[in-house]
């Protein structure tokens, strides 16, 4: 039996469609194979509690995947957690079920990283939209106070190529080469075991959002390297996992809330005793503030359509 190398752990929540594209697409990866003997990769879908019949689907269609369900939906950083408690490899690879491989996945080649930089503990490839641009999400500084002040601002994207300006999506580095980053985006991202131990698992308490920028935090405060590598890309058909085709208000709402609620959450767990109060005020007026404007935009245009 092939020693398995990397676990690949999927969540989801009412997007068969998407599971059954991303588990499709497996046969795009160069080390994969549907025997479990023979293949070094390691499949796991955590489901959170959905409802429509993702994991006998996914039982039939796909039965090298190993399945988990939750008895009631738990989140992102919670179902994460559970594949990784099952996942049986050196190194994790997180992977939203909206993404796919496009051919000739050579996916274990950034596994190569990790050896040739034992002081790496998180490695992304490029993460691209449907587009073809790459994910900002996956390429990304911290949000310190300065660059939030120019991403809430707008001049993050009116001076993309300035350093100064452009600190929280890094847009201003080469992005055909590898370098390290300050965080990547839990749709794509693979982190080694021994690092994870020391730095632990997801942060539980955040239900989605952030939880990614979270985790890469504590890896930079346990001094591990976040690695962007774009000699692999991976897909991502952003914002459809979980949403479904027709979504109530009420889960679009909660979905916007979060969205803004978890960047405050993230500034109080880690910033409170680092940054003035005046400067924490500040920041959570701006995030009210771009919040309120999301909600009206994005409530208008439902009742429109």
């Amino acid at each position: 039996m092939a020693k398995k190398q990397l676990s690949l752990i999927l969540v989801s929540y009412n997007s068969w469609s998407w599971v059954e594209k991303c588990l499709a697409s497996f046969t795009n990866v160069a080390e994969w194979d549907p025997d479990p003997k023979k293949t070094p990769l390691e499949v796991i879908l955590v489901d959170n509690a959905s409802s429509d019949g993702v994991l006998e689907q996914v039982k039939q269609k796909f039965p090298w995947v190993k399945t988990y369900a939750l008895g009631e939906n738990r989140g992102f950083s919670a179902g994460n957690n559970v594949g990784i408690q099952h996942a049986s490899a050196p190194f994790i690879m997180l992977l939203n079920t909206d993404t796919e491989f496009p051919p000739q996945t050579n996916l274990l080649s950034l596994l190569d990283v990790f050896a040739e930089d034992p002081e790496i503990g998180v490695v992304t490839p490029r993460v691209e939209l449907d587009s073809g641009e790459i994910d900002p999400s996956s390429h990304r500084g911290f949000p310190t106070p300065w660059n939030a002040m120019m991403y809430y601002s707008g001049l993050a994207k009116r001076f993309p190529q300035r350093k100064w300006a452009a600190g929280y999506h890094l847009s201003w580095m080469d992005l055909s080469t590898a370098h390290e980053i300050e965080a990547c985006s839990g749709a794509a991202m693979i982190v080694r075991r021994t690092a994870m131990e020391e730095v632990g698992l997801l942060d539980e308490s955040y239900f989605m959002y952030a939880e990614d920028i979270d985790w890469c935090y504590r890896f930079h405060l346990g001094k591990w390297k976040i690695w962007y590598d774009p000699r692999v890309v991976i897909i991502h058909h952003k914002h459809k996992s979980g949403l479904g085709k027709a979504v109530k208000w009420e889960t679009k709402e909660k979905t916007i809330r979060a969205f803004y609620d978890t960047m405050k959450q993230f500034w109080r767990k880690f910033y409170t005793d680092r940054y003035p109060a005046l400067i924490m005020i500040f920041v959570f007026a701006m995030i009210e503030l771009l919040k309120y404007r999301k909600l009206q935009q994005e409530r208008k245009h439902y009742e429109n359509h």
